[in-house]
């Protein structure tokens, strides 16, 4: 869409809309991708696997720009989305192989539209410990674990937002940053 833009309306103007001879707003939209997940699972498919209903990225966004189009006024500019930026946790190859799979592949398809950016931050794992503090492990010598955590994730999200934000207010332009 934004190529198409681009291509009709060069010099940034939008016409033949309710827009009609307004600049264009350039968004991007941050996201934290495990609450979304968690949110569209939570209400659609309470039942359902986590990693079998996970929202991709771009088509949130693009829902988030139309949304965000339609209740602009008249003379206000209508969004153009620029960039994506998504911030997950990373399972462990060693602990959990099949959801690191699934994550690595979903980056790479998410990353194929270059206004996707997808940064991955290692979960954290807990482990069963020994009376001495040391990892307890089972019987092949791999540490059992007891639980996994993003850690930090949120707070990468929260500070690409305050940059962006920041880089906005220096520009002083129309741009807009969606979260």
């Amino acid at each position: 869409m934004v190529g198409e833009l681009r291509k009709r309306y060069p010099d940034n103007t939008i016409a033949g809309s309710k827009h009609a001879g307004s600049q264009r707003a350039n968004c991007r939209v941050a996201s934290y991708g495990c609450d979304i997940t968690l949110m569209g699972r939570d209400i659609l498919d309470p039942g359902k696997a986590l990693h079998g209903c996970l929202v991709h990225p771009l088509h949130y966004a693009n829902q988030l720009i139309n949304a965000w189009n339609q209740i602009q006024k008249e003379n206000q500019a209508p969004a153009v989305l620029l960039k994506v930026l998504v911030y997950r946790g990373l399972p462990s190859p060693v602990h959990d192989p099949k959801p690191y799979a699934r994550n690595q592949a979903q980056k790479d398809d998410w990353q194929r539209d270059a206004r996707v950016a997808v940064t991955l931050r290692p979960l954290k794992y807990r482990y069963q410990r020994t009376v001495s503090g040391q990892k307890a492990t089972d019987i092949n010598g791999v540490p059992i674990v007891t639980g996994k955590d993003e850690k930090g994730i949120d707070v990468l999200c929260a500070l690409a937002v305050m940059r962006d934000r920041a880089a906005l207010e220096q520009c002083k332009n129309r741009d807009r940053l969606l979260v």
